[in-house]
């Protein structure tokens, strides 16, 4: 019956300085790339989730966008519409001034928005907006003014204050003072405060268009001017392309406020709340019960702990000895796992040792050679 034998061996050398080197430098040149190699994934890694977070951020801008390009629009529009109807006092005249506005922002550097927001407050300021609009925003315009600004300056205006007049377009109140006269008015008194406001508008508009009539039609000619009317153009193009989505969603909002109206007046709501307070404390008395566990726990060590402490603190001298014997013991048996960790290093090295002089004596290769023949042969 023949057996199978194998006899293996381990062949161990020394290293010199030399090979140590180059297999140490080999060592920190594998570390240096893995390293490097770590170093790229986390950066791909942060870099994936920053442009993740650009992307949902990118998304929600734009949704927030979208929103206001074809929502918004229309309801900055129903804002409008409802002011001119309370002042103007007709729904129907209302719908005509803000389709002026409309065709009229048409033809200027001023965009749609800006252009309905100052008809809604020059008409209600008492003023015609179709026939001084233009003139403000001449003058806004050459002077390279907001058009709200202009309206708003003239709103001042018309309760004697004038400052605005002159830092947006340098009328003062001599300047009024003397158009007025030139058209057979007075418009002021001694005092400085105006006496005849038909007559102060006259001579302020009349001064307006003296100064600044066709700014605005030199304005829309430039750079500027067409990428406002650019502007709006996509603007009413997305106002009027949402005004189906718009008035869906607000009669769906209707119908959701007389939802919650329903359930306020049917008493659910109140008594969500009510659930939702005594949901509340609920979770407020276990959240005590589990404190009072925790304390009364910590009550109980301490209780058996304390006269521990106390009676080592109050008898050291006789407690001392025994603690230092302890620690003494601790640190023997730490010395005496350090010892046996050294023995069987010391043995493993000897062990190497052994394998290295076997090999380097004449009868060690004789005893390999005559293992690898049986191991061969049987």
């Amino acid at each position: 019956m023949s057996r199978e034998f194998t006899m293996g061996i381990r062949l161990n050398y020394f290293d010199n300085d030399f090979t140590r080197g180059i297999r140490e430098a080999t060592r920190n040149t594998n570390s240096f790339r893995d390293g490097m190699a770590q170093a790229t994934r986390s950066a791909t890694g942060l870099t994936s989730a920053v442009g993740a977070a650009a992307v949902a951020l990118g998304g929600m801008a734009a949704a927030k966008k979208g929103f206001d390009w074809l929502i918004g629009a229309n309801a900055d529009m129903e804002t409008y519409q409802n002011t001119l109807t309370v002042v103007m006092g007709s729904a129907a005249e209302a719908t005509k001034t803000l389709a002026w506005a409309n065709e009229f922002a048409a033809q200027t550097p001023f965009e749609i928005p800006q252009i309905v927001e100052a008809t809604t407050k020059l008409t209600a300021y008492g003023m015609n907006a179709q026939k001084t609009l233009g003139i403000v925003g001449d003058a806004a315009s050459v002077m390279g003014k907001d058009i709200m600004q202009g309206v708003e300056a003239v709103a001042d205006a018309q309760t004697g204050s004038l400052e605005r007049l002159k830092e947006a377009f340098s009328i003062t109140k001599d300047d009024i003072s003397a158009m007025a006269k030139a058209m057979g008015a007075n418009v002021f008194d001694n005092s400085g405060s105006i006496t005849d406001m038909k007559g102060m508008n006259a001579a302020l508009f009349a001064i307006m268009e003296k100064r600044f009539k066709g700014g605005m039609e030199a304005q829309s000619k430039t750079w500027k001017g067409m990428i406002s009317n650019v502007k709006d153009f996509v603007g009413t193009t997305g106002r009027l392309m949402g005004l189906p989505l718009f008035e869906r969603a607000e009669k769906r909002l209707q119908g959701f406020l007389g939802t919650l109206d329903q359930l306020k007046k049917d008493g659910s709501i109140d008594h969500f709340i009510s659930q939702a307070h005594k949901m509340g404390a609920v979770v407020g008395n276990e959240m005590a019960y589990a404190g009072k566990v925790v304390r009364a726990a910590i009550q109980g060590i301490w209780k058996v702990a304390s006269p521990i402490i106390n009676e080592i603190r109050t008898n050291w001298e006789k407690w001392q000895p025994v603690i230092k014997t302890l620690g003494y013991s601790m640190a023997v048996f730490a010395v005496g796992l350090s010892g046996v960790k050294t023995a069987l290093t010391a043995a493993s090295i000897a062990m190497k040792l052994l394998n290295v002089t076997m090999l380097t004596n004449p009868i060690g290769w004789i005893i390999l050679a005559v293992g690898l023949l049986v191991g061969w042969f049987i």
